[in-house]
């Protein structure tokens, strides 16, 4: 009997060693589809707006290049905002809703109008 309760402890741990080195297989390289609709809620350290595409960055859950998550305001969509938002945002917690996708290989939420971003109390 003590035989059979080791070899199924084993079974069960070499199951579960598999299961997760699978899970951190698929979050590592990030192979998920694009979530429709999620709230993703963090610290906002950073931000920067680059002339040149005319896009802005917000970096959730860490310093770029390091963030976990990051908001982009693209084009004329930054004119929707009262001021300009790398800055209204930076050093808050905020909650920001939409659709999380790829963008340049990291997990991004792209934001058309302030609502989608909740500055936290």
């Amino acid at each position: 009997m003590y035989k059979y309760g080791i070899l199924l402890f084993a079974v069960f741990a070499a199951i579960s060693l598999s299961w997760n080195k699978s899970d951190f297989f698929a979050i590592k390289n990030i192979q998920f589809p694009d979530i429709s609709d999620t709230s993703v809620c963090d610290k906002v350290f950073d931000g920067k707006y680059t002339d040149s595409n005319h896009i802005t960055y917000i970096s959730l859950g860490g310093a770029s290049p390091g963030q976990k998550i990051r908001i982009i305001i693209k084009g004329k969509d930054r004119d929707n905002f009262p001021s300009p938002p790398e800055k209204l945002y930076t050093g808050k917690t905020v909650c920001v809703k939409g659709p999380v996708e790829m963008q340049d290989g990291q997990p991004s939420v792209v934001v058309k109008d302030p609502g989608q971003i909740i500055v936290q109390q």
